[in-house]
């Protein structure tokens, strides 16, 4: 297998900020009470500084998983059937309910901006109520 040089720093934040603007889900893996992982798909959001955002109900198994234990990973990813085009960022860290009212709304700018056939549908908007980022 050959491997691709490593890019510089700036390069490579710049070259990751453009992907994970382009790919719409992200694959959050999260631990469960037993100490199993679980996997769940979600769309998300990213801020200027990196931070990720998805919207979910807080009685979804991942939202409780993370009320528990904050530790997280996740993985996006370009799909594709062809081998040499595989392409994705993996990421590990610490996940966390927004509970800042601003941070919030920001949030939701973020998300609106990224899916904006989202805000088309009553229904998701209704559901999006409802929900936390």
């Amino acid at each position: 297998m050959k491997a691709n040089p490593v890019p510089d720093k700036a390069a490579l934040r710049q070259e990751v900020a453009q992907f994970l603007a382009s790919e719409p889900t992200l694959s959050l893996a999260t631990v469960d009470d037993c100490g199993q992982a679980h996997a769940a798909n979600l769309w998300y959001a990213q801020d200027a500084r990196g931070r990720l955002y998805f919207v979910s109900h807080p009685a979804a198994a991942h939202c409780r998983h993370v009320a528990r234990d904050p530790r997280v990973a996740a993985t996006i990813y370009f799909a594709t059937g062809r081998a040499g085009q595989i392409r994705g960022v993996q990421l590990r860290g610490r996940c966390q309910l927004v509970d800042d009212p601003a941070q919030e709304r920001r949030a939701r700018r973020l998300f609106a901006l990224k899916f904006p056939k989202v805000l088309l549908s009553p229904a998701t908007v209704r559901r999006l109520k409802t929900e936390r980022f």
